[in-house]
């Protein structure tokens, strides 16, 4: 072959490689959904957080061959609309703002980054919950993802109460692999006692929740409370003892996580207990199932509980339940 021809094979084959590089333009429909997402989590902010929603964190979107970097949301006039939209391809995994790699499956979460600990929000896009076999027909898709949208949003609300205790707790227990917030049902699912007292004391929240009686309701909750340091005292002790800690911290976090998904379902027309088994669905997950417990009974015996939760430090689950069981 000629040093033409080598030079010509070689310029086709890098017009083609750039050719094949995916559009990263976030599409009008793809824009209206995440303008949604973002009014979802303004409205019940400011309604069930009774907080302001602004400034937003860092949002990172994605699909199967983009993802899209949206920062510098500055409201104007009560308009939601998108700034700062940057998109670039990628090969399978999302870069994340603390120089780590995140695969491009659905996927949803938080964290936070820099010195600051600011926090982050990544969400897969509709394309991909769609690929989904469990979701590919679910009417109630459009919601569950606003859901979850406000869901993570929540946490990162949290980074300034729980962000630095979590990164201390985690050192503390010597950075392992599974420290996330399911750490406690890995640890002790297989014990057959300590699912048992688990799923006992669940239940009863939830019984406290359905009560519309207010002093059995409290006394519903009393009892759970009695049952969980009943758990916590035999299971958390000795080397086990920060377990109580991890406890508090993920119940507090995915339970009021859970809770603003809930007040999303609530705000998009669905009657209490119907929204209560949407958010539910079903799960196994032990943190968010009683963590959505939990909150439910604060939200409706301790009325001062979100300066508790989302100012300073926060208080722990076990204080606020102990309140709702006297008032």
């Amino acid at each position: 072959m000629s040093a033409s021809a080598v030079l010509l094979a070689a310029f086709l084959a890098v017009s083609a490689s750039a050719s094949a590089q995916p559009d990263c333009t976030l599409s009008q429909a793809d824009r209206a959904w995440v303008d949604e997402l973002i009014e979802t989590w303004r409205g019940v902010s400011r309604d069930a957080l009774r907080i302001d929603p602004d400034p937003l964190p860092l949002v990172i979107i994605f699909n199967d061959t983009c993802q899209w970097n949206i920062g510098g949301q500055t409201p104007v006039q009560g308009d939601s609309r998108l700034t700062a939209v940057t998109g670039a391809a990628h090969k399978g995994s999302i870069a994340l703002p603390d120089g780590e790699m995140a695969p491009a499956r659905l996927t949803t979460f938080s964290g936070s980054y820099g010195p600051g600990d600011q926090p982050y929000l990544v969400m897969a896009m509709p394309s991909i919950w769609r690929a989904d076999p469990r979701m590919r027909e679910d009417p109630g898709l459009p919601l569950l993802m606003r859901a979850v949208f406000a869901h993570e949003m929540a946490h990162t609300v949290q980074t300034a109460g729980f962000g630095q205790r979590l990164t201390e707790i985690e050192k503390r227990l010597g950075s392992p692999k599974d420290f996330d917030d399911d750490i406690i049902q890995t640890r002790f699912e297989a014990n057959t006692e300590f699912k048992a007292a688990y799923a006992g004391e669940r239940s009863l929240l939830y019984q406290a929740v359905a009560e519309p009686n207010a002093g059995v309701r409290r006394a519903l909750v009393a009892t759970a409370v009695s049952m969980i340091e009943s758990r916590r005292a035999r299971y958390f002790s000795g080397d086990e003892a920060i377990y109580a800690e991890v406890e508090d911290v993920f119940l507090s976090m995915e339970g009021l996580g859970q809770w603003v998904a809930y007040r999303v379902a609530v705000r998009d027309g669905l009657s209490e207990p119907d929204a209560v088994n949407f958010i539910r669905r079903g799960r196994t997950r032990w943190s968010q199932d009683e963590g959505l417990a939990v909150f439910l009974v604060i939200d409706a015996l301790v009325p001062d509980w979100r300066d508790r939760v989302l100012k300073g430090t926060p208080a722990t689950v076990l204080q606020l339940l102990s309140e709702a069981s006297r008032r």
